[in-house]
């Protein structure tokens, strides 16, 4: 092996020769923030890469003549390495006392040494970083790695992982052959390996081409691997919890369609035999107090129904079992429904109705029955929340390419966090004259989820004391075009 004998100029740059090309490039940028001694020399002798520290200590030891001579290697380990099919010397200075009693004494100045964070860069950084030449030997690990495999880093140069730890991970060991191939990189990619303490861990890795920037050729390849063993866990514990979640709130919806259906059917009988006591059928109930009764138990009777049938759709509106039955539908027919049912409790309360269809307004895709059953909750909930004497609006004109169906009222309007809790299924507002109104919080939740099903874009603009106004707007895609609701 030919001796090196590389000049004070040559160590302190770091360049000088031509073998190694893109290796080269790469130490020398890697070398360039390394607190080791070390230096790499081509079979001529010149130095290729050095580090800060090696040009430090090379630049004492240097002769008259600006040339290290033998003395200065007998503190050093030397060691034959191969980039790109050529031999080359890489130098590591064991200790500065050993080096410096071996070197001769001459007047030399020494190289000003970079900042400390920049040469203990690649050491500091969470994450194992090496270099390989072609023969997948090791020209660089940084301190992190090292310690991982629980090695000095001065040891891993010139070996392969088989030597350094008796394994080689076959994954990564396939990928850096790919690299060194065809010259490309390998993305990002998981891998699990352990350390010397036996413990697995979980990694994040890429494979790098370094190549010599003047034939392009691939003369060695760049490991960085990111230890995301907790992220893996967080990742996990996340989805168990996911899952968890999605486990309980599917026996919630089981649990509340099986009671929705077990009562339905008692209350269906109720109603039919309440309503048949009611028109005395049969004859006369007797005592005039007995007609009242039977009134107030058909009414409780059928508000209960609405209720459960109520929570019915938001348990399938959830399971997402909620099948719709589009056809072309008139909005103005729906709002005049929606506002003939809804007369009788607007005059209980004197609450004006005012209500506005455009002209000549094409037909929504929908379902007749869902989309009236939403208007109307959104008008029921605007005549409950609206004092004696307000009013209440509601409609559908053009609006955004589409149809906009709009519910207004000069009710007793919302903060804005208010809405968001009226818009969560149960949810009830804080306001003392909200909270006395009956109900369970389930009619605005359910129409936006109804309008959404239909490809609607719901909103709410409220003002505590001046109102709301509620705007379902449905899109171009929505409108029925030559007759068809497909």
């Amino acid at each position: 092996m030919p001796e090196p004998t590389p000049s004070v100029e040559e160590a302190n740059a770091g360049t000088g020769g031509e073998a190694g090309g893109g290796v080269a490039a790469a130490l020398a940028a890697v070398f360039g923030v390394s607190p080791l001694g070390q230096a790499l020399f081509d079979e001529a002798g010149r130095c290729i890469a050095a580090t800060p520290e090696f040009g430090r200590r090379a630049a004492g030891a240097a002769d008259a003549g600006g040339r290290l001579g033998a003395g200065f290697l007998a503190a050093a380990d030397v060691r034959a390495v191969t980039i790109g099919g050529r031999g080359c010397t890489l130098v590591s200075l064991r200790d500065e006392a050993a080096s410096a009693a071996a070197a001769p004494t001459v007047s030399a100045a020494p190289a000003e040494r970079p900042e400390p964070v920049l040469r203990a860069l690649l050491d500091a950084l969470p994450a194992s970083v090496n270099l390989k030449d072609r023969n997948l030997r090791y020209l660089f690990m940084n301190r992190a790695q090292a310690q991982l495999w629980g090695i000095d880093p001065a040891a891993a140069l010139g070996r392969t992982a088989a030597e350094l730890r008796g394994e080689a991970a076959p994954r990564s060991l396939e990928y850096e052959r790919r690299v060194l191939e065809t010259g490309a990189a390998i993305p990002f990619f998981d891998d699990n390996l352990a350390g010397a303490d036996g413990v697995a861990r979980d990694w994040l890795v890429t494979k790098l081409p370094i190549k010599n920037p003047r034939t392009g050729e691939t003369e060695g390849v760049a490991t960085f691997a990111l230890d995301v063993s907790d992220r893996k866990r967080l990742e996990a514990a996340l989805m168990a919890t996911k899952r968890a979640a999605e486990a309980a709130s599917q026996a919630k919806t089981l649990f509340l369609a099986q009671v929705s259906h077990e009562l339905r059917t008692p209350l269906n009988a109720i109603i039919g035999f309440t309503e048949m006591m009611t028109q005395e059928i049969f004859g006369p109930l007797g005592a005039p107090q007995y007609y009242g009764y039977a009134g107030d138990v058909l009414k409780a009777a059928r508000h209960l129904l609405s209720l459960i049938t109520d929570m019915l759709d938001v348990t399938r509106l959830d399971a997402g079992a909620l099948a719709l039955e589009l056809a072309p539908v008139a909005p103005g027919e729906i709002v005049g429904e929606a506002g003939r049912m809804m007369a009788p409790a607007a005059a209980s309360k004197r609450i004006q109705l005012r209500q506005f269809v455009e002209p000549s307004l094409p037909a929504l895709k929908a379902d007749a029955r869902r989309l009236r059953q939403a208007l109307i909750n959104l008008i029921a909930n605007a005549v409950k929340f609206t004092p004696d004497g307000g009013t209440v609006g509601f409609g559908a004109h053009r609006a955004a390419g589409g149809i906009e169906i709009y519910v207004e009222d000069s009710g007793i309007g919302m903060a804005p966090e208010d809405i968001e809790v009226a818009l969560t299924v149960f949810g009830r507002a804080k306001d003392g004259y909200a909270r006395a109104q009956e109900g369970t919080g389930l009619g605005l939740p359910l129409a936006k989820a109804l309008i959404e099903r239909h490809g609607g874009r719901f909103t709410i603009e409220s003002v505590r004391g001046k109102g709301t106004k509620i705007r379902a707007v449905f899109p171009a895609e929505c409108i029925v075009r030559d007759g068809s609701a497909a």
